[in-house]
Protein backbone atom coordinates (compact mmCIF):
# COMPACT_ATOMS: atom_id res chain seq x y z
CA UNK A 1 0.00 0.00 0.00
CA UNK A 2 1.33 3.38 -1.14
CA UNK A 3 0.97 6.65 0.80
CA UNK A 4 2.37 10.31 1.02
CA UNK A 5 5.82 9.88 2.32
CA UNK A 6 6.56 13.57 3.61
CA UNK A 7 4.04 16.81 3.79
CA UNK A 8 2.91 18.27 1.11
CA UNK A 9 3.76 21.73 -0.10
CA UNK A 10 0.41 24.21 0.70
CA UNK A 11 0.64 25.22 -2.97
CA UNK A 12 0.20 21.84 -3.66
CA UNK A 13 -2.40 21.37 -1.54
CA UNK A 14 -3.97 24.18 -2.95
CA UNK A 15 -3.54 22.81 -6.71
CA UNK A 16 -4.64 19.11 -5.69
CA UNK A 17 -7.65 19.74 -3.72
CA UNK A 18 -9.42 22.92 -5.12
CA UNK A 19 -9.39 22.60 -9.11
CA UNK A 20 -6.97 19.87 -10.48
CA UNK A 21 -7.92 16.74 -7.74
CA UNK A 22 -9.32 15.20 -11.07
CA UNK A 23 -5.83 15.32 -12.25
CA UNK A 24 -4.43 14.14 -9.21
CA UNK A 25 -7.45 10.88 -9.23
CA UNK A 26 -6.51 10.34 -13.46
CA UNK A 27 -3.04 9.96 -12.52
CA UNK A 28 -2.94 7.60 -9.47
CA UNK A 29 -5.87 5.69 -11.44
CA UNK A 30 -3.37 5.21 -14.45
CA UNK A 31 -0.37 4.57 -12.24
CA UNK A 32 -2.20 2.33 -9.80
CA UNK A 33 -5.40 0.89 -11.26
CA UNK A 34 -7.33 2.32 -8.76
CA UNK A 35 -11.16 3.06 -9.07
CA UNK A 36 -11.81 7.40 -9.53
CA UNK A 37 -14.91 8.44 -7.66
CA UNK A 38 -16.40 11.78 -7.35
CA UNK A 39 -18.69 13.93 -5.19
CA UNK A 40 -20.84 15.94 -7.32
CA UNK A 41 -22.13 19.48 -5.10
CA UNK A 42 -25.31 21.31 -6.47
CA UNK A 43 -25.33 25.06 -6.76
CA UNK A 44 -28.50 26.73 -8.35
CA UNK A 45 -29.18 24.19 -9.84
CA UNK A 46 -26.12 22.82 -11.24
CA UNK A 47 -23.76 19.73 -10.67
CA UNK A 48 -20.19 20.15 -10.22
CA UNK A 49 -17.20 18.02 -9.06
CA UNK A 50 -16.41 18.67 -5.05
CA UNK A 51 -14.04 16.61 -5.62
CA UNK A 52 -12.18 13.69 -6.70
CA UNK A 53 -10.42 11.11 -5.82
CA UNK A 54 -9.35 7.05 -5.81
CA UNK A 55 -10.71 4.49 -3.77
CA UNK A 56 -8.67 1.28 -2.87
CA UNK A 57 -10.81 -1.63 -2.54
CA UNK A 58 -7.83 -3.97 -0.77
CA UNK A 59 -8.20 -1.96 2.26
CA UNK A 60 -11.40 0.22 2.02
CA UNK A 61 -8.95 3.77 2.02
CA UNK A 62 -9.47 7.23 0.04
CA UNK A 63 -6.40 8.61 -1.53
CA UNK A 64 -6.37 12.02 -2.46
CA UNK A 65 -3.58 14.99 -1.48
CA UNK A 66 -4.41 14.31 1.87
CA UNK A 67 -3.54 10.64 1.30
CA UNK A 68 -4.11 7.39 2.61
CA UNK A 69 -7.35 7.70 4.93
CA UNK A 70 -10.66 6.12 5.69
CA UNK A 71 -14.13 7.65 3.56
CA UNK A 72 -15.75 8.83 6.52
CA UNK A 73 -12.82 11.15 6.82
CA UNK A 74 -13.80 12.55 3.57
CA UNK A 75 -15.71 15.70 4.42
CA UNK A 76 -16.86 15.58 0.93
CA UNK A 77 -18.93 12.45 1.15
CA UNK A 78 -22.38 13.89 2.67
CA UNK A 79 -26.13 13.78 2.53
CA UNK A 80 -25.57 17.08 0.54
CA UNK A 81 -23.75 15.56 -2.19
CA UNK A 82 -24.20 12.72 -4.67
CA UNK A 83 -21.35 10.39 -4.38
CA UNK A 84 -20.36 8.37 -8.39
CA UNK A 85 -18.13 5.71 -7.76
CA UNK A 86 -16.56 3.07 -10.29
CA UNK A 87 -15.19 5.47 -12.70
CA UNK A 88 -12.28 4.94 -15.27
CA UNK A 89 -10.57 7.77 -16.98
CA UNK A 90 -13.29 7.96 -19.46
CA UNK A 91 -16.27 7.74 -17.38
CA UNK A 92 -14.87 10.57 -15.32
CA UNK A 93 -13.64 12.94 -18.62
CA UNK A 94 -17.14 12.42 -19.35
CA UNK A 95 -18.45 14.19 -16.28
CA UNK A 96 -15.96 16.52 -16.50
CA UNK A 97 -17.63 17.84 -20.31
CA UNK A 98 -20.77 17.51 -18.48
CA UNK A 99 -20.06 19.70 -15.50
CA UNK A 100 -17.14 22.09 -15.94
CA UNK A 101 -15.30 23.59 -19.24
CA UNK A 102 -13.90 22.09 -22.18
CA UNK A 103 -10.14 20.99 -21.65
CA UNK A 104 -8.21 19.42 -24.88
CA UNK A 105 -6.32 16.16 -25.26
CA UNK A 106 -3.77 18.01 -25.12
CA UNK A 107 -3.95 20.17 -22.05
CA UNK A 108 -5.61 17.39 -20.43
CA UNK A 109 -1.98 14.98 -20.74
CA UNK A 110 -0.35 18.08 -19.77
CA UNK A 111 -2.13 18.50 -16.17
CA UNK A 112 -1.83 14.39 -15.50
CA UNK A 113 2.20 14.61 -16.23
CA UNK A 114 2.45 16.98 -13.66
CA UNK A 115 0.19 15.15 -11.20
CA UNK A 116 2.59 11.91 -12.31
CA UNK A 117 5.25 14.01 -11.27
CA UNK A 118 3.63 15.03 -7.67
CA UNK A 119 2.83 11.34 -7.43
CA UNK A 120 6.47 10.23 -7.81
CA UNK A 121 7.70 13.50 -5.35
CA UNK A 122 5.31 12.75 -2.53
CA UNK A 123 3.70 9.33 -2.83
CA UNK A 124 5.50 5.92 -2.30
Amino acid sequence: MFNLTKPVPENFIDIYAYGNCMCLATALHRKYGLEIQVALSLDNGIEYIDPAWVFDSADGMIIDVDGRYAPERNGFVNPSNRVVSGLDEAALLAIIHVYHNKTTAIEWESLISEAHSFIDEYFA
